[in-house]
């Protein structure tokens, strides 16, 4: 093994959750390498999360059209890596077949990486994995690290909340009529997929509970594309929310998962935040991989809704089913709320 590498490419072309989960691995990549230069190639939309976090000397944003790919990938070979590391699922033969492509023109001396189904025949260091998964999400990443020779343990990552974060949160929640002294609920209602969104009604029947048992302020978070959304949740609930969609940073979502007294979301980013930070927490899971991305794994004392259905687990995109989310209902969400709420009924 080779332990001189100046130079580390990390590529991980997957959202925030994904992100997330990795930072034990890149941690422990960072402090074996110490001094060496280490870049990660991600999506635009997590280029900021990692930024939160001191491991990189640069982060560059994945150009998805096919000639600016491969302008990309011929600037980073001029860079010379000595290390280029794929950090995420290889979901299918063509997309390993295009993650080969990008990793044949970026020309690393060694390459490594996760191996997913055997997908990973253009490594020359390989991280098995099986596709449903049966490990937690860090353990794979960790596995990468690990067949390089470098000794790597699972360590909650340190997402560090900043003043400046708390006190916008301070203000934007003060804006909206809600006090340090209130009892705040966040809710995260959507998803990237529309496969693994709870039933909106369901949502809305839930925070009519919530407020009336409570007396509680509830927060919405979301992206910029999901304003509208939150609208009509507002709507359905008949009650005025506060709607932080599309109104935080990273660092201020993060902020906010903190102030609450609970957080309520479906299996995405966000709920990663939640479990990181040991917030109370309730996740709502449909066709997603539980055993890869089980919140309980960094939080024991997260609740996970899971129900089985024929189909599990499934990459379904939409779903006209939708069987395994339905089944989850207002009224045993709402126990959860209670339990972690310290309250009893």
């Amino acid at each position: 093994m080779i332990y001189s590498k100046k130079k580390i490419l990390i590529v991980n072309l997957g959202g925030m959750g994904d992100f997330l989960l990795s930072c034990p691995a890149v941690k422990a990549l960072r402090e074996y390498y110490q001094g060496a230069e280490i870049v990660l190639l991600t999506l635009a939309r997590t280029k900021p999360v990692a930024g939160a976090f001191a491991y990189f000397d640069q982060i560059i944003a994945f150009d998805f059209s096919f000639w600016g790919a491969f302008k990309q990938a011929l600037t980073l070979r001029r860079r010379d890596f000595d290390l280029a590391l794929n950090m995420r699922t290889l979901v299918s033969c063509p997309g390993a077949l295009k993650m080969a492509f990008l990793f044949y023109l970026i020309g690393a001396k060694l390459r490594a990486g996760r191996d997913t189904s055997g997908r990973g025949f253009f490594l020359d260091i390989k991280a098995p994995e099986d596709a449903v998964g049966s490990l937690p999400e860090y353990e794979y990443d960790l596995n990468t690290v690990r067949a390089l020779g470098i000794p790597a343990e699972f360590s909650l990552p340190r997402l560090p909340v900043r003043d400046e974060d708390m006190a916008y949160m301070d203000n934007f929640l003060k804006t909206r009529n809600i006090d340090p002294a209130d009892m705040l609920i966040g809710i995260n209602p959507f998803a990237p997929w529309m496969s693994k969104c709870w039933p909106i009604e369901n949502f809305a029947a839930l925070i009519k509970a919530l407020r009336k048992e409570f007396s509680c302020k509830i927060v919405i978070t979301g992206s910029s594309d999901e304003v509208e959304k939150a609208l009509r949740l507002q709507d359905l609930a008949g009650a005025e929310l506060a709607i932080a969609s599309g109104e935080t940073t990273f660092g201020q979502l993060a902020a906010l998962i903190k102030r609450c007294s609970l957080y309520i979301t479906n299996d995405t980013g966000p709920m990663h935040i939640a479990a990181i930070l040991q917030a109370p927490l309730v996740a709502l899971f449909g066709g997603g991989y539980l055993k890869r991305f089980d919140p309980r794994n960094i939080f024991k004392k997260a609740i996970v809704f899971h129900k089985d259905a024929p189909c599990y687990p499934c990459d379904k995109v939409n779903c006209d089913s939708m069987k395994c989310l339905k089944e989850i209902t207002p009224d045993e969400v709402m126990a959860a709320a209670r339990s972690l709420l310290g309250c009893s009924r």
